[in-house]
């Protein structure tokens, strides 16, 4: 355990790291340097990979092989976590003098189970509970993060799909209760599973201001004391990604788009649309302001459905028949970027935090403000890379936002 261990920001212990083999489990934690766990809103499982420095040849002698499991921990201030992963691929072999050097790619056993795995099954219910059914019987005891409910009846036959191929479908044509978003389904750094709306933080976030972060602050002293809340809430470094991607914007709908329904019984022709500009509340974004100014891009994505109104009813369809379709998720990446900070156990996947960058003119006694108001502001994190060593924990945050602070930028 950790006696005497001294935490600060960022301060993690890897407190054992164990390959589980079905004959012997064997204590590798003094050969383990590193351990980063790859997660993002994209993908369907995390990654996780233990960098080896292996100077008793292990790696032939047990031999380590693919279905092995890790079982590792991580000593916090608050106690120890535990997880358990599967060992997926080895890479990065280099072959020294007196040791090897390699890293042990990992996923959890639901990821590497659906590998191999296929479902030919009939389902009904919402999209959500169908999801939730198939995940309960492949899950293998999965944690759940947040499993939201999503709304209209569906019938669904899963045409020889993975079990994540399978949910991540279900999350696609997914809509939230709380308005037009669609789902995303994912592994956040705590191997919780979330099966929700990535706008579904933000809902969190009216009544609990999410963790401020801060590039260039003053962290070392506070009335001669060293100020840990500052270095804590620090961005060590920050990478601003290219922004407002137009092409791509408007190949996906992001402006707006045109859903038109024929029906071919009635001959008739549903129309619905959908605007960037008309649509936006700003209880519906991170911030109070449109992120891009408005523009006629009529009539933008076009989406065709034909239908038989009497001989398949919308149950048959497989999604939700309504501007939802339309609506392309608000994480646009109009503005993206890369932050660093100290490693943090209570920041994870989806969640929404405040950003706030410094102006980079000089500042004048009459600026209005001291920060950079365009990049600042509140953002989702889509992608996380948490890196744990001997000094400690380090994360690389990739978050995006989809409004903007400043009024007279959405005009």
């Amino acid at each position: 355990m950790a006696d005497n261990f001294q935490f600060y920001p960022g301060r993690v212990k890897i407190e054992e790291v164990l390959l589980v083999q079905e004959t012997r489990i064997t204590d590798i934690t003094l050969m383990c340097m590193e351990i980063n766990v790859w997660t993002s809103i994209q993908d369907e499982g995390a990654v996780v990979n233990f960098m080896m420095v292996d100077a008793k040849n292990i790696l032939s002698n047990l031999p380590i092989s693919v279905g092995d499991k890790l079982e590792y921990t991580f000593e916090y201030s608050t106690g120890p976590k535990k997880f358990t992963v599967v060992l997926e691929k080895i890479e990065k072999l280099i072959n020294l003098d007196n040791q090897r050097t390699y890293e042990l790619s990992c996923v959890s056993q639901m990821t590497f189970d659906s590998r191999f795995m296929r479902i030919s099954k009939s389902y009904s219910g919402t999209t959500s509970d169908m999801a939730l059914a198939i995940f309960n019987k492949y899950g293998h005891s999965s944690e759940i993060g947040f499993w939201d409910q999503s709304i209209g009846n569906q019938k669904l036959i899963v045409p020889n799909w993975n079990p994540l191929e399978a949910i991540s479908w279900l999350a696609e044509r997914s809509k939230s209760t709380k308005g037009n978003f669609r789902f995303n389904f994912f592994q956040d750094g705590e191997l919780r599973y979330h099966f929700a709306p990535i706008e579904r933080w933000l809902q969190h976030n009216k009544t609990n201001d999410p963790p401020v972060f801060s590039y260039n602050p003053v962290t070392s002293q506070v009335k001669g004391k060293p100020n840990s809340e500052a270095v804590q809430n620090a961005i060590t470094s920050i990478k601003m990604h290219d922004a407002y991607d137009f092409p791509q914007d408007v190949s996906t709908g992001a402006f707006g788009g045109t859903r038109n329904t024929f029906d071919l019984n009635t001959k008739s022709i549903d129309v619905i649309k959908y605007n960037y500009w008309d649509d936006f509340k700003k209880e519906n974004y991170l911030n109070n302001f449109p992120n891009m100014k408005r523009r006629n891009y009529t009539p933008g994505y076009i989406q065709n459905d034909v239908v038989l109104s009497n001989t398949q009813d919308n149950i048959q369809l497989n999604k939700v028949s309504d501007k939802s379709n339309l609506v392309v998720t608000n994480i646009n990446n109009t503005q993206t970027l890369t932050i660093m900070i100290k490693g943090n156990s209570s920041i994870d996947l989806g969640q929404v935090i405040e950003v706030i960058i410094p102006s980079p003119e000089p500042h004048a006694s009459d600026m209005k403000d001291h920060h950079d108001t365009s990049w600042s502001g509140r953002y989702y994190i889509i992608e996380k890379r948490d890196l744990y060593t001997r000094k400690g924990k380090q994360t690389a945050l990739k978050i995006t936002k989809e409004s903007n602070v400043l009024e007279e930028f959405g005009d």
